[in-house]
This record gives structure tokens, sequence and C-alpha cells, in this order.
């Protein structure tokens, strides 16, 4: 993977912190989803849709969903990475 990196631009110290930032992420997400599997939900404190206490901040949480934002998270970290891959620049 890094070679490919490297042909594609990156240098090679940069193509490892770039694989590192991925797969950091990667597995953060999946740690979050195991954690919602194993009954994570059941901590939360947010007031149910009726209730009077139910805010913005609830309804943006029921919006977003618990697994929703991978892609976005994905697609912007990669959008930025393309952007560092000129080895006349100092990387990162």
């Amino acid at each position: 993977m890094i070679e490919l990196m490297t042909e594609a631009g990156f240098t090679p110290g940069d193509a490892l912190r770039v694989l590192r930032c991925l797969w950091e992420f990667t597995i953060g997400h999946v740690l979050t989803l195991a954690v919602l599997q194993l009954g994570g939900e059941r901590r939360s404190r947010k007031r149910p849709v009726d209730s009077p206490e139910y805010n913005l901040l609830a309804r943006s949480a029921d919006d977003a969903g618990v697994d929703r934002h991978f892609a976005l998270g994905l697609a912007a970290m990669l959008d930025s990475f393309a952007g560092h891959t000129d080895k006349d620049t100092n990387g990162f």
C-alpha cells in the first residue's frame, strides 16, 4: 500500500501517516459500534421525543444516527489527504 501511495506522490512517511490515520479512524468507529452492540446506548441520558426536555441536541442525535457518519468522515479525510501528494511540499 505504501508503494502505491508513493507512486501517487506521497512521501513514504506521509503515506504511513495517512494509513495510520485511516486505520485508527476505522478501528475507533468499529469499537464504538461494538460498545453500542453490548448495550452502550442504555447509558444515554437523552430524553424521549415526547419529553419537554427533548432538545436540539437530542433531535440531532436521532437525525444523525449512530453509524451514518463514517462515510462522511472517511470521504473528508481522503479528500484532504489527496491535497498532500506534491513531493515539492513539506507534506503534513
